[in-house]
């Protein structure tokens, strides 16, 4: 990852950009000028997107978001490699069938779609106040309403793990996120806001064997387009009308309204505390 920030253009951190609703998005993006740095694991699968892409305006970060050491290390590459940081889109994500723990001893549902973004989040915040007008889009889930609360007494699931139900925790821990994040920016130019994508058809989940995929491709014919799943996230990055939009909720590019357990301020502030223990921000 080389420094080619070019100051005209706005710039965009996105994770998860090789498949789904993340590759719709960067593409959209490309051809909207952003400078795109595209936060993915597989290095083979970004460079084909850059290829693709067809754009000099692309820079690849190397990331394991299951990771707080390889989280640490892509924010630091990302921190040295710009002045300011216009639009993180956190839309990286995975489905797992059977609960495993990273090398961190963590869920690995729950540290790579709520650890994970939360820490990298939290590290490029300067970067992001620092631009004229800042954005974090927060790719969360109607999911959030398959749980009802956060398990706090047992966020790793040791017990009564469930591919959806443990999927829709880490999903309302996308919402809760936001909740705390939206009112902490208050002050700053800095605007956050989550979404719903709907049901697109992508490759999340399929990575779990032959089963998950025959399930997944039995019900892909009733999902939505990836290019329809991408526009509130395309939307919310760059639309004049979402500039100063804050601690929202979106759905087909138009607020909406969560569960209310998604809107549980005590809960909120209760993980960011834990999930800055437990990510290191706080000792």
């Amino acid at each position: 990852m080389t420094t080619n920030q070019k100051s005209s253009a706005p710039v965009c951190v996105i994770t998860g950009p090789t498949n789904g609703i993340g590759k719709e998005t960067a593409k959209v993006l490309s051809t909207k000028g952003f400078q795109l740095l595209l936060v993915c694991r597989d290095e083979a699968k970004g460079n084909a997107l850059i290829a693709e892409l067809d754009s000099d305006n692309c820079s690849l970060v190397i990331c394991d978001l299951s990771s707080l050491e390889s989280v640490r290390e892509a924010a630091t590459a990302i921190i040295n490699d710009v002045v300011h940081i216009d639009v993180l889109i956190n839309n990286a994500g995975i489905v797992a069938s059977n609960r495993e723990l990273n090398r961190d001893g963590f869920e690995l549902m729950f540290a790579t779609n709520h650890l994970g973004p939360f820490l990298l989040t939290n590290l490029l915040l300067p970067k992001l106040i620092a631009a004229p007008q800042g954005r974090i889009v927060n790719v969360a889930s109607a999911a959030h309403g398959f749980v009802r609360k956060i398990q706090f007494d047992d966020l790793n699931y040791a017990k009564g793990f469930s591919t959806f139900g443990t999927y829709g925790h880490s999903k309302l821990c996308n919402m809760l996120m936001t909740l705390t994040l939206s009112e902490k920016l208050g002050a700053t130019n800095v605007v956050c806001n989550s979404l719903h994508p709907g049901a697109v058809s992508t490759n999340l989940g399929t990575q779990n064997g032959l089963f998950a995929k025959a399930v997944f491709n039995l019900v892909r014919p009733f999902f939505r387009s990836v290019a329809r799943g991408a526009q509130s996230s395309i939307w919310l990055a760059s639309s004049d009308e979402a500039a100063e939009l804050n601690d929202l909720y979106f759905y087909d590019c138009k607020p909406i309204k969560p569960k209310r357990w998604a809107r549980d301020k005590a809960a909120a502030d209760k993980l960011w505390l834990i999930s800055e223990q437990l990510t290191g921000l706080t000792q």
